[in-house]
Order: structure tokens, then C-alpha cells, then sequence
């Protein structure tokens, strides 16, 4: 995404649901596969990342995950809220209709950052939302505030990447 001047990469992704060992096997079978395709484009280097969706994960202030694990650390992001509290979680049957009572409260919607060497991105402020009222689906989102700063030009920069 360009806006003016400023160049960032945006990733969007839902993974496969399910609480078992095999379906936390193939969530991070996929983000594995991401993981390759995006190290195959010059751009994902170059600039800084946002990387949002629905993982499927737990945080791991609530319980353990390869794929969070592997998103925070061999893919080198940060998360947006790397400690949560109960009011951070986006799917919790106490407080949503449509999540069966039997389901275990959790985080598993996530907003990801990671600067480069032209850019930084940094968080402000972030947390869940869509959470008051009627609620409009099984998982309450997640909102960040982020600030980007340019550490050198961008026009220099994309030169030095083109040639």
C-alpha cells in the first residue's frame, strides 16, 4: 500500500479453525507456506509489515501455540498487544451470543508489525472492538493505532531495491 509517499505491506489471512493437535498442525502447515511465498518478494523486505487476521492461535498469555510462536519469532513480528488481559479477548462466550458456551475464551484475532530498514512501525494503542451492543459475528475484532516513521527516504530507497 502506498499512501503519498510512504510505502507499507499489508497481509491479511484467516487459518484453519479447530482446538486439536492436527488442526494446530495444519494452521502452522499454512503459515509456513506464507511464510515461503512472501520470502520471494523483494517488497516483503523492503518495506514495513502489517500482518492481520484470524490465526486461530492462542495468545500466549493463555495457552501455548506453534503458530503464534512462529509468527513472533522465525517470521520476526511483533505483536500489537503481547500481553492481554480478559477484556482482550475476541472470542468469549460470556459476553457473545454467538459463541458456543462450551468453547474456551481467547484471543485469536491479531494485529502484527514489523518495521524495516526504512520504515518503522510502532504501536500506539490497540485492542478489541466491535464489542459493544449486539455483536456482528463469533469473533469481536481487533484495532490498532500504529505510527509509521520513515528512517530514510523512501524514493532512495525503492532506487536502491529496483536496480
Amino acid at each position: 500500500i502506498r499512501v503519498g509517499t510512504k510505502t507499507m505491506n499489508v497481509i491479511n489471512t484467516h487459518l484453519y479453525a479447530g482446538y486439536d493437535a492436527s488442526s494446530e498442525l495444519r494452521r502452522k502447515e499454512q503459515i509456513e507456506f506464507m511464510d515461503g511465498i512472501l520470502e520471494t518478494i523483494p517488497e516483503y523486505r523492503l518495506y514495513p509489515t502489517i500482518f492481520a487476521g484470524d490465526l486461530n492461535a492462542q495468545h500466549p498469555d493463555r495457552a501455548c501455540s506453534a503458530v503464534y510462536d512462529y509468527v513472533a519469532t522465525d517470521m520476526g513480528f511483533t505483536d500489537s498487544k503481547p500481553h492481554i488481559d480478559r477484556n482482550d479477548l475476541t472470542s468469549d462466550a460470556s459476553v457473545n451470543d454467538y459463541i458456543a458456551k462450551k468453547e474456551i475464551p481467547s484471543k485469536l484475532d491479531y494485529i502484527f508489525i514489523k518495521s524495516s530498514d526504512v520504515a518503522s512501525l510502532c504501536v500506539v494503542k490497540s485492542g478489541r472492538c466491535f464489542s459493544s451492543g449486539q455483536p456482528v459475528s463469533d469473533h469481536f475484532g481487533w484495532s490498532a493505532l500504529l505510527s509509521f516513521s520513515a528512517l530514510v527516504s523512501q524514493t532512495s530507497a525503492e532506487w536502491v531495491s529496483s536496480r
